[in-house]
């Protein structure tokens, strides 16, 4: 690995996990494994009405749901919640593992995901060969979309559905991209599937103002932090991933989420951007990646600041500095695991420290590394 490559093999080998949960036109899921995980004290910000779907018992009870194989037992166990949920027709659903369709668009390794347009919940072998405690809450976050899209649908009818989601796929990032392309951008909306599911479901207290706003606004997730910030805010993954702690409390499992790893200072860092005369989105989002992958080379191991200093000063590394490259990066991907906790301290903390070096006007690897002791 050469010295001048640091820097991105760096990126490449810490933060993959940090583009949790990627997603494109579809809504998607990437659950961290729980048997890696430590436990988390439980924090008081879900606040969910103890309806039948959500009931501890309930919950607890689906874990003991045994199928002729993995996927039928996870079949099973979607068919239970949405028959809780007031859903009459939950056979409608057509859920696939590990389809060609699933793979060939799940670039990002999602492991679950919600195509809104022919109505299918597609899931991973990788969801699916966990044992189903770890897979609940995984599922809750794909019904819970589901759930909110169904009832639109059967609020405002199949002209104006259709047309909200028609705006959502104009607003994705990869919409023009598609164009460019020549791929069709056509919107296929599985009618039959919606007005099954929404049979006999109650929709007297729901929120078609909030839900309509959420889908259209709805841009999908890339590995830019400027779509991440767009994606963890929308009212439709704030539900999902609040539901998905909600589930993870009742199990007890750790209740932290990939929208956790988000940086939590991010607002602070455009606002201070602005401040300095940087608006335009593009620039914003280089300096900022930068910022914060420069930063995490400190909190990896600080040894790794000398030895990048030594490339800006024009020094070649030795073979053995090399080695030790590839020893500190091998150590901490096994220090971070998929523990949340671990991995939220770490990025918090890189953030911080971006924040300030961008306050002083540092923009750049190099600017940033020279002011680093």
């Amino acid at each position: 690995m050469a010295l001048e490559k640091l820097g991105l093999s760096l990126v490449k080998k810490t933060s993959a996990w940090v583009k949790a949960a990627g997603k494109t036109s579809i809504l998607q899921t990437k659950p961290i494994n729980p048997t890696k995980l430590q436990s988390l004290v439980a924090c008081d910000t879900v606040q969910l009405s103890n309806t039948s779907y959500l009931s501890d018992s309930f919950v607890k009870s689906l874990t003991q749901i045994k199928g002729k194989d993995s996927s039928d037992t996870a079949k099973q166990v979607i068919n239970s919640i949405l028959k809780k949920m007031g859903y009459k027709h939950p056979e409608a659903l057509k859920v696939e593992i590990d389809s060609f369709e699933f793979r060939l668009a799940n670039k990002l390794g999602s492991a679950a995901s919600f195509n809104f347009e022919p109505g299918k919940l597609y899931l991973s072998k990788e969801i699916i060969d966990l044992p189903i405690k770890q897979q609940i809450s995984t599922l809750y976050h794909e019904l819970d979309h589901i759930d909110k899209f169904v009832k639109l649908y059967k609020a405002v009818g199949e002209k104006q559905f259709q047309k909200f989601l028609v705006e959502a796929k104009k607003n994705s990032p990869f919409y023009d991209l598609l164009l460019k392309r020549g791929i069709s951008t056509d919107m296929v909306v599985n009618n039959d599937f919606y007005r099954r599911m929404g049979e006999g479901i109650n929709i007297q207290n729901f929120d078609v103002k909030k839900w309509s706003k959420a889908v259209r606004e709805y841009s999908g997730m890339t590995t830019r932090y400027c779509d991440q910030y767009k994606y963890y805010n929308n009212p439709l993954e704030v539900s999902a991933y609040n539901l998905e702690s909600k589930i993870n409390k009742i199990l007890g499992l750790p209740i932290e989420t990939p929208r956790d790893l988000f940086p939590k200072n991010y607002t602070s860092i455009i606002d201070s951007l602005k401040r300095q005369g940087i608006t335009d989105v593009l620039e914003q989002e280089k300096i900022v990646q930068e910022a914060i992958n420069t930063c995490r080379l400190k909190h990896i191991d600080n040894r790794l600041v000398g030895l990048y200093r030594k490339k800006i000063n024009g020094e070649k590394l030795t073979s053995d500095e090399l080695k030790l490259v590839e020893q500190i990066c091998s150590d901490f991907d096994k220090e971070l695991g998929s523990n949340l906790s671990i991995q939220n301290n770490f990025i918090q903390k890189a953030c911080s420290d971006a924040e300030l070096c961008i306050n002083k006007g540092l923009f750049t690897r190099d600017a940033i590394i020279r002011s680093m002791g």
